[in-house]
């Protein structure tokens, strides 16, 4: 599991695999940029959290250091690779791992940006769904993804979630929907309780009226009678 969005109480948080996968697709929108390898790009994304695969999802808030966590992800993934033993493949994977670690090459920078959107992609969705506040996610990565076109994607998300939190401080809460609606219907009630009163009166007056005239008529027969 993801451990930011668990210890915020999301509900049905992305895995460590679903956050991988993702991050090997992004790449995929740069395929035509000649200045990325977005093959390797996909590669690092596949791999940049293996480790977390033995140690889990290490965050700022775990109380582990920095140097701590490099050295125990470092061990995770010398044990992973060796399942693999002398081979190319798990040179590759160690490989991409460091690559992403050292953060030097323009794959391992454009896979850190994309790693922190991916986060904050994430945390809108949840928002959005959920209605729980992931502010923290947003404030954390602020400033911080460097890429012209990641920055681009990045702020058109924010933006997006800015006129989401306008409309949801504008619109009506929960209870003043409900009391709007009892209002309503109080309302509606009222009135059908007066126009229904109307009527009955409105019958009522026109009963004695045709009372009054049958009893009038009957006292002119009765006179001529005589």
């Amino acid at each position: 599991a993801r451990t930011g969005w668990v210890r915020c109480g999301v509900k049905d948080y992305e895995s460590v695999a679903d956050h991988s996968w993702r991050m090997a697709m992004l790449p995929l929108l740069f395929a035509d940029m000649p200045d990325v390898d977005h093959i390797r790009c996909m590669k690092i994304g596949l791999v940049h959290d293996l480790a977390e695969a033995i140690v889990g999802d290490i965050t700022p808030h775990c109380g582990v250091s920095k140097d701590q966590k490099s050295r125990l992800e470092s061990e995770a993934m010398h044990k992973i690779c060796a399942t693999v033993g002398e081979s190319s493949i798990g040179k590759e994977i160690l490989g991409c791992w460091n690559e992403y670690e050292a953060g030097l090459t323009r794959e391992a920078k454009l896979m850190k940006d994309l790693d922190k959107f991916e986060m904050i992609l994430q945390a809108e969705d949840y928002e959005e769904q959920q209605g729980i506040d992931l502010s923290q996610f947003f404030e954390s990565t602020k400033g911080k993804i460097k890429d012209e076109v990641v920055s681009s994607w990045e702020q058109e998300l924010r933006l997006r979630r800015e006129t989401r939190l306008e409309k949801s401080r504008t619109a009506p809460t929960v209870l003043e929907t409900q009391i709007e609606k009892q209002t309503e219907t109080a309302t509606e009630t009222a009135t059908e309780t007066e126009t229904a009163t109307a009527t009955a009166t409105t019958t009522a007056t026109a009963t004695k009226t045709a009372t009054a005239t049958d009893a009038g008529t009957d006292e002119a027969g009765s006179k001529r009678k005589r």
